[in-house]
Parts: C-alpha cells; sequence; structure tokens
C-alpha cells in the first residue's frame, strides 16, 4: 500500500514539474514571437520610410521631394489640361512610382477619364485596389449631374401627370378615391403642396405638385359632372398612402347615373371602384326597379286619359252631329285598324313581359352565383384553417415524441454515468487497499450476484 501510494505521489510531483516546464517554455515562445514580430516590423517601416520609389535620374516621394522640390501631388494639380495630365502620369510610370487613390479622384472630377484609366490600369496590375475610391467619385459625380439637370426643370414647366382614381355610386353619393399616381397599383406620393380643389354643381378640378422618385410632377384632374350634384352638401378628405377622396351629393338623388361625366370619352386613368360597387349594387337596383314601376304605372295612366278623351270628344260629336257620327265618311277609325292596334300593344306587352322575366332571371343566377362564390369562399378557409390546425397538432405531437425520447435518452446515459462512476471508485478502491481487481466480465458477474439482479453488458 505504500509503494502504491508512494507511486501516484511520484506521478504526481512529475506531472506537476512537467507542466510547469512546459508553461515557462509556452512563455519564452510567445516572448520570442512578439520580438520577432517587432523586429520584421520596423524593419519594413525603416525601408518603406527610406527607400522610396528610385528611378535612373532621381528619388521621387510620394509626399515630400527628398530635395525639397514640388511633391507628385503638387505637380498633377498644377496640370491645366488632360495632355498635360497624360504627359506627366507617363513620366510617373516610367519611374515606377505608385499613384495615390486622390490622384484619380482628382481626374475623375475634372473630366480627365483618359488619365485616370491610365491610372487605375497600372494600380491594377501593381495589385492595388482602387475600387472604393473609383465607385464612390462616379456616384458622386452622377449625383451632382443630376441634380443640374433637374435645377433646369422650372415650376411652370413641370410635368402634368393625370392621377389614377376610382369611382362609385350609391343613390345618394358619388364617391371618388383619387391617388397621388399615375398607376393604382403604384406607390403614391406622400407629401402634395399648392393644391387646388374646386368644386362645383357641374364639374371638379384638382391640382397639386409632389416629388416622387425624385422627380416634381404636377397632378391634375378636370372634368364636368353627367348631372348637377350638390356641392353645399359635399365634402373631401386627405386619406393615407397619397390619398385623397370625396363624396359628393347627387342634386337628383336617388337616382342611378349611367356614367360619371357628361363627356362619352373616358377621363385618363378613370377605373371603378369595385368595392363600393359590389355594396351599393342592391340599392342601385332598387332604385332602379321602383324608376320602371313608376313609368309604367305613368305610361298606363297616359294612355287611359287618351282614351276617356276620345270617347268623350267622340260622345259629343255625336250628340251634335248624329248624322255624321252615322255616315261611313265618319273620321272614327275602322274596325281592322283598331284590331291592329290592339295586336300590337299585345305584342308589346308580352315582350315587355318576357324582358321583365328575363331580368328577374338574371338577376336570380346573379345571386346564387354570388351565394355560391361566398359558400366555396368559406368552405376553402375552414379547409384552411383545418390543415393548419392539423399541421399544428402533427407539430406539436412530434415536438413532445422527440422531448420524450430526449429525456429517455439523458436518462440512460446519465445511469450508464453512474455506473461508471461507481465502477471507478471501486477500482481506485481496491487498487489502494491492495486487493486483487477481477477481470471486467468476472467483476460485472460478482456484482450482479451480489446486487441480487442479472447483469447486461455495457456498451463501452
Amino acid at each position: 500500500q505504500r509503494r502504491v501510494h508512494g507511486g501516484y505521489e511520484s506521478i504526481a510531483s512529475f506531472s506537476h514539474n512537467t507542466c510547469s516546464v512546459m508553461a515557462s517554455f509556452e512563455r519564452q515562445r510567445r516572448f520570442a514571437t512578439l520580438w520577432f514580430a517587432t523586429i520584421v516590423i520596423t524593419t519594413i517601416l525603416g525601408m518603406g520610410i527610406v527607400g522610396g520609389a528610385e528611378s535612373n535620374d532621381e528619388i521621387v516621394d510620394a509626399t515630400i521631394g527628398a530635395d525639397g522640390s514640388t511633391t507628385i501631388s503638387d505637380k498633377f494639380e498644377s496640370c491645366q489640361t488632360q495632355d498635360e495630365a497624360l504627359v506627366f502620369v507617363k513620366s510617373i510610370l516610367d519611374a515606377e512610382t505608385d499613384f495615390l487613390p486622390e490622384h484619380i479622384e482628382l481626374s475623375m472630377k475634372r473630366g480627365w477619364w483618359d488619365a485616370a484609366k491610365e491610372m487605375v490600369q497600372s494600380m491594377k496590375t501593381k495589385g492595388r485596389d482602387v475600387s472604393i475610391v473609383v465607385r464612390q467619385t462616379a456616384s458622386i459625380i452622377r449625383r451632382q449631374a443630376d441634380e443640374l439637370v433637374q435645377s433646369l426643370t422650372r415650376k411652370d414647366l413641370l410635368q402634368t401627370v393625370a392621377p389614377a382614381f376610382q369611382w362609385a355610386q350609391s343613390g345618394d353619393y358619388l364617391h371618388i378615391n383619387v391617388k397621388f399616381a399615375h398607376r393604382l397599383d403604384s406607390p403614391g406620393a406622400l407629401h402634395v403642396t399648392d393644391e387646388n380643389i374646386t368644386l362645383t354643381n357641374s364639374s371638379l378640378y384638382f391640382s397639386g405638385i409632389s416629388v416622387h422618385s425624385n422627380q416634381k410632377r404636377k397632378y391634375e384632374l378636370d372634368f364636368d359632372f353627367l348631372h348637377e350634384v350638390d356641392a353645399e352638401n359635399s365634402s373631401w378628405s386627405s386619406a393615407s398612402v397619397g390619398r385623397l377622396t370625396f363624396t359628393i351629393k347627387k342634386m337628383d338623388a336617388p337616382s342611378v347615373w349611367s356614367r360619371l361625366t357628361k363627356s362619352k370619352a373616358k377621363v385618363p386613368n378613370m377605373h371603378t371602384w369595385w368595392e363600393l360597387k359590389e355594396k351599393y349594387q342592391a340599392e342601385l337596383n332598387r332604385i332602379v326597379d321602383d324608376k320602371e314601376k313608376e313609368s309604367n304605372a305613368a305610361k298606363t295612366d297616359t294612355v287611359t286619359d287618351s282614351s276617356n278623351d276620345t270617347q268623350e270628344a267622340t260622345n259629343v260629336t255625336a250628340s251634335e252631329n248624329p248624322t255624321e257620327v252615322q255616315t261611313p265618311s265618319s273620321s272614327t277609325s275602322s274596325p281592322e285598324t283598331n284590331a291592329e292596334e290592339e295586336e300590337k300593344e299585345k305584342k308589346a306587352q308580352v315582350m315587355k313581359e318576357k324582358l321583365k322575366q328575363l331580368e328577374q332571371d338574371f338577376k336570380k343566377k346573379r345571386k346564387a352565383i354570388d351565394v355560391e362564390i361566398k359558400r366555396r369562399k368559406k368552405a376553402a378557409e375552414e379547409a384552411s384553417k383545418e390543415k393548419e390546425k392539423s399541421l399544428e397538432e402533427a407539430k406539436k405531437k412530434l415536438k413532445d415524441e422527440l422531448e420524450n425520447e430526449f429525456k429517455k435518452i439523458e436518462t440512460e446515459l446519465n445511469s450508464r454515468r453512474n455506473e461508471l462512476e461507481e465502477q471507478y471508485k471501486d477500482t481506485r478502491f481496491r487498487i489502494q487497499t491492495g486487493e486483487e481487481i477481477p477481470p471486467p466480465n468476472e467483476q460485472k458477474t460478482a456484482d450482479a450476484d451480489a446486487a441480487g439482479s442479472s447483469w447486461f453488458p455495457n456498451i463501452f
């Protein structure tokens, strides 16, 4: 036992000494690396400062001349034309001297593109990247050129654009939605200045100036209404996302307009506001039906009044001149003519009834189609919700299964780790007490017998 403990102490002491020596070597290695890197950097910097660029005749420095003469930057800036700059660039190329990025930037700003190309090609050949300077300078020049072009545009010469707008109607009002853009699907201008809105009983005029995509535009909308409107009881307001909405009262309300404008020519960028059209369609259909009923009733009253007037006139004439009424040359119509007129009236009445029946059938079919569309849409939404719900349930179930499996694996690993720790402690105790360590299989069998259970092979 003493020999075993002595062996452990010797091994521990040797390990401690070895670690100390290795740590010392590591510190010395790091110090030597740092010292060597310092010497290399100092040498490179010294060579860069003292060396410079040497030509056949003189030493040319990029910042200060060796003999106090003018620097490369000063000489380059003193060039007045591109030809002078090209000559100077070629002389520098012959001297094998590097250019500075500022030289390329100065050439681009002065418009000396050939000189800039020569310098870029030289820097590229030497492996120096100047793409950032070139791109930044080109962006600045491009932006300044765009600003110069835009400065030529005066307020009275702005591009006039017809704004996109939608319209719909109810029985009493006209609804107009104006968007400050040339198309409905384009983003609208958020800020509009110099607005001019003029609404009268017969026309609407709107104009405004906005900046869209860095360009000023004047939006102008002008048209005459199909019928008169009540301007005093109408209103307008600014909506979100660059929009302007009008709610205009009809003078002949309730009524149904066949179109918005007095002219049959379509106003540019005019569209139907389908959402409101569908919303008020039932109301408009009811107004049309009421108008037709009133018209038919008025026609019936007119025909009845006319027949009564004719009969009264005939009776008066007969009472005054009974002989003339009985003669064949009287002014009354013949029976054949009356029969033809009655036949025509019957046919017209039959056609009206058929037309009315067709309109009713069309309305019923349209209503049925709308109901079917809503039903299918609702069924699709419900199916989508069911599918999402099933996916969520499957996801949750899979997650629970993975968590349970992970817990099982973790429990098994903990059990095996505890078993190994017990095995290690037992082996260490046997070594310390000098007992004989049985082979693995015998030890497992003995432990299993002592515990009163069967031994399962360890996967380790």
